[in-house]
């Protein structure tokens, strides 16, 4: 597989939901596989689906709700490029701080500087 979904069973297995750029169907075999044959636990495949099905049916309802949505891809697009760059966050890697080692105490840490103000 190539693209961002280099492996979709650990991907699935880790709750990436969507295969990304889609393959469009050409690997589901490989999920079938998977679940027959014990790579993929199939309940990790039920809450897959069970989170992919309610976002279809919440969209579903918001579009009845908003009955003049019009979708533009253009507009869209951009919209979806403005949010990734005012979301982007640039680290330095000063002193090779990264990768972190996963220890407790750096674990800490990190919930610390999340819970900061």
């Amino acid at each position: 597989m190539g693209g961002a979904t280099v492996d979709r069973i650990k991907g699935l297995s880790a709750g990436l939901d969507l295969e990304m750029p889609s393959s469009y169907g050409l690997h589901d075999n490989i999920i079938v596989q998977a679940v027959k044959n014990g790579t993929l636990d199939e309940k990790i495949l039920e809450k897959t689906v069970y989170r992919l099905l309610k976002m279809i049916f919440k969209v579903e309802e918001a579009l009845k709700k908003n009955s003049t949505f019009r979708y533009s891809k253009d507009v869209h697009h951009l919209l979806a490029g403005r949010a990734a760059a005012e979301s982007a966050v640039l680290l330095k890697n000063s002193n090779s701080l990264l990768p972190l080692e996963l220890t407790k105490v750096n674990i800490l840490r990190l919930l610390l500087l999340v819970n900061l103000p």
